[in-house]
């Protein structure tokens, strides 16, 4: 039976949940952002990474869409809050302000159950259960790539959910019509458990990213080869070849606050964790090396090769490479950008070059946290710390 769903927000999860479940149900999505929605109206993708563009060319999406809650009419059976979550520096810990304010809406007004996809701290879901005297509310984290989160969405590793209660045990019958990957994991668990599953998993990436950064400035220093280091301690299984590649430091919108809202709820409770309170100033520390690395080189210009975090990723909130620039210029180094996404003429103080040749020949020195076929032909003047080419 066709099920009515809202989704609210078109980020990543948002749009990946609306690609997955719209062939087999009614879906609705809701954004305050109006230049998403007239997109989604012409049957075209927010978001303007490929295998988003290329799924709306070729398919009929037919999404219903709204930019105002107040306009809704229809009593759905599901709806999925997809909304971010900003780290609140002076409460120390994520801003679900938005999210309340949803729940809310829809407990008072509709039947309709609710899905949080949104990273939320450690004890939001149950509180909200509690505070409405609801068991329509359920937690189920996504776990996406940029880059690649269509397809992860399509084929998940594990499928999260907490608590275990009427509204996550049909929402997980609603899914399972859509995955194309019938390996996956079903987990159920108390709300806290699920929620300490995804930043815990985003932290330990966080770690991950750090530690190789780590043995980068080892071999940095020492004037050895961080791919033979690299290489020879990931032969071992239990550590692996994968998710080891050095960086300019991790960034992101998700693995910095996610390990600082870890981090911060730890401390709070006064539970021992050393380990993963010293990540972030690891990374801080990573992005300093990094840009002292590149004045040894005394450049009068650099070019900063693409700001976005990832390869094939459109997005570069947060991004280490805006550190390093911010750095640069402290240092009255001439900084100059070629991002293709940027349509200004200059942006965090820096001029656009649009002409790709032209940048080339412009800067000293090329910075390039992932190097792509594009500046093969420069290479001799670029600096990155891309050992293997992959994110």
């Amino acid at each position: 039976m066709t099920k009515q769903i809202l989704i609210i927000g078109l980020g990543y999860v948002g749009l990946s949940q609306a690609v997955l479940l719209h062939k087999n149900n009614h879906v609705d999505v809701i954004d305050t952002n109006k230049d998403k929605i007239n997109l989604i109206n012409s049957n075209k993708s927010p978001l303007k990474e490929d295998e988003y563009q290329d799924y709306f060319e070729n398919t009929d999406v037919n999404l219903g869409t709204f930019s105002r809650k107040e306009d809704l009419t229809r009593d759905y059976d599901f709806v999925l809050i997809c909304l971010p979550t900003d780290y609140d520096y002076d409460s120390n810990e994520l801003d679900t302000s938005i999210i309340e304010s949803y729940i809310e809406f829809f407990i008072k007004n509709s039947n309709s159950k609710i899905i949080i996809k949104s990273t939320i701290p450690i004890g939001f879901t149950q509180s909200q259960i509690e505070r409405h005297s609801s068991e329509r509310i359920s937690f189920s984290p996504e776990f996406l790539r940029e880059g690649s989160s269509l397809d992860d969405v399509m084929n998940p590793t594990r499928v999260i959910y907490g608590p275990r209660n009427s509204s996550s045990n049909e929402f997980n019958e609603i899914i399972k019509e859509s995955y194309k990957n019938s390996s996956y994991e079903t987990r159920f668990m108390h709300s806290s458990e699920a929620e300490a599953v995804k930043l815990f998993s985003n932290t330990y990436l966080a770690l991950r990213v750090a530690f190789f950064n780590e043995l980068d400035n080892f071999s940095l220093k020492e004037g050895l080869s961080t791919e033979n280091i690299i290489k020879g301690v990931c032969d071992d299984e239990r550590i692996g070849m994968y998710y080891n590649n050095p960086s300019f430091g991790f960034g992101g919108y998700c693995l910095p606050k996610d390990s600082k809202e870890l981090s911060s709820f730890l401390s709070k409770k006064d539970i021992p964790a050393n380990l993963i309170k010293t990540i972030n100033h690891s990374n801080l520390e990573r992005k300093k090396l990094i840009s002292q690395d590149i004045l040894v080189n005394n450049p009068e210009v650099v070019g900063i090769y693409r700001i976005s975090m990832k390869a094939n990723s459109t997005n570069f909130r947060h991004s280490a490479t805006i550190d390093i620039l911010d750095s640069l210029k402290n240092q009255n180094v001439k900084v100059t950008i070629y991002e293709p996404l940027i349509k200004d003429a200059e942006i965090y103080g820096c001029s656009i070059e649009k002409d790709l040749d032209k940048f080339k020949e412009k800067a000293d020195l090329i910075i390039s946290n992932r190097i792509d076929n594009h500046i093969l032909d420069v290479i001799d003047k670029v600096y990155s710390r891309d050992i293997f080419k992959k994110d």
